[in-house]
């Protein structure tokens, strides 16, 4: 059985008031506390709230006789591995949320690698477009030359070619 007596020297070890005590378990008055401690009475989520203010095991609220005080020691060894693997369990937790912010973090450089991809592969095939119209101008110049070479091979041709008499074309002599 509970002896909730224990709940008024802890909190007078721990400098802690009656008042305080209820306003964080959640009794809003100030006699609910006192009640709960002189009736002996209340439930064991309150408890494990009052343990956990006073930083102190549940069992401590439990009144053991001498036969049962390796049950105690059992208890408190149970107490502490609890908490050990809760502790282990947070740290787990928390690798875990960092691994999840690394693999969200690659996710996001890894859309936008592919983002940068596309934008080179379209500037890439805008390159090949650009290359193969310049190589086609490049063709019409060439071809070009070749037609102003031509006309100016046929104009020193005529350059050289006597002048007929302007009377002669009109046919007259």
């Amino acid at each position: 059985m509970a002896n909730l007596s224990i709940i008024r020297e802890l909190c007078r070890e721990k400098n802690i008031s009656l008042i305080q005590l209820g306003k964080e378990i959640g009794i809003t008055t100030p006699q609910g506390v006192q009640r709960m401690i002189n009736e002996n009475s209340t439930t064991i989520d309150r408890l494990e709230k009052i343990a956990k203010i006073l930083n102190v095991p549940v069992w401590q609220f439990f009144d053991l006789d001498p036969e049962q005080s390796d049950l105690k020691n059992k208890i408190v060894v149970m107490d502490e591995y609890i908490t050990e693997l809760n502790n282990r369990y947070l740290l787990a937790t928390n690798k875990v949320k960092k691994q999840e912010e690394k693999i969200t973090h690659l996710i996001v450089l890894n859309k936008n690698l592919n983002i940068m991809v596309d934008a080179l592969k379209k500037s890439l095939e805008s390159s090949k477009r650009i290359e193969n119209h310049s190589e086609v101008m490049l063709k019409q110049q060439e071809r070009m030359i070749k037609q102003l070479e031509t006309i100016a091979i046929m104009k020193d041709f005529f350059n050289t070619v006597p002048k007929p008499d302007q009377n002669e074309s009109n046919g007259q002599k």
